[in-house]
């Protein structure tokens, strides 16, 4: 099964800085921003096989700089991540071909972890010159529940929704765990769309169905590019 916090008539959205700050909201910025990661409440016990990450931009100074897409428990502070469970790097290089090609990141974790309560799935960011990535994410008025994360400069993580710390805004990262027991393989994917008609700022992919027969469903949404002020 992939899992979601979107709900029907959310937009992928994707926030950048404006001058004189640089970089995305939900990605390398130019507040050294460390790592990104979306919530997901659980009560039940299944294994983490994966995951697929809606990226909207990436560029990668040399070949072979990577982010990390890690899962972590919800014991931290406050319910943020705390304990790492499992860890899988991943080429800014593969990210940008995907991106061209209008598809989501897919991971596969090596050594898929089991969880049986809340966790998070996100990704760490190291500062290369020239290494950019920017995560989707939901408007900052979506309607459902801010489970977006971050973890700043300091090492402290702060949702969105913080308007002290953060950005005071909540919305949701384009970020879904995929737990497959079905294929030996993992997920492959085929792709519908709901809507054929290109929006400007281009489309992504939202995933929405089970991967238990080793197929996993993806439908094509409008998305749209905003900066944040």
């Amino acid at each position: 099964d992939t899992m979601s916090n979107f709900v029907t008539g959310d937009t992928l959205s994707f926030y950048y800085l404006t001058s004189p700050g640089w970089g995305y909201l939900a990605g390398h910025n130019s507040y050294g921003d460390l790592a990104k990661a979306e919530l997901f409440t659980n009560s039940t016990s299944m294994p983490i096989t994966g995951a697929l990450l809606g990226f909207g931009h990436a560029h990668a100074a040399g070949a072979s700089d990577s982010i990390v897409v890690k899962v972590w428990d919800a014991t931290g502070a406050g319910g943020s991540p705390g304990n790492e469970l499992a860890s899988q790097k991943v080429l800014i290089s593969s990210i940008a071909t995907d991106i061209v090609n209008q598809r989501f990141t897919s991971v596969t974790f090596t050594s898929p972890p089991t969880v049986t309560a809340n966790f998070y799935v996100g990704f760490t960011m190291t500062y290369v010159a020239g290494d950019t990535v920017g995560l989707y994410t939901t408007t900052e008025t979506s309607p459902v529940p801010n489970n977006g994360w971050e973890q700043q400069t300091n090492g402290t993580w702060y949702p969105y929704s913080d308007g002290t710390n953060s950005w005071g805004v909540s919305m949701d990262n384009a970020i879904f765990p995929i737990s497959c027991t079905g294929s030996a393989n993992g997920p492959t994917a085929s792709f519908t769309a709901n809507n054929t008609a290109r929006a400007a700022s281009g489309v992504a992919i939202f995933p929405t169905t089970t991967c238990k027969s080793g197929n996993l469903l993806l439908t094509v949404l409008r998305v749209s590019i905003t900066p944040f002020e």
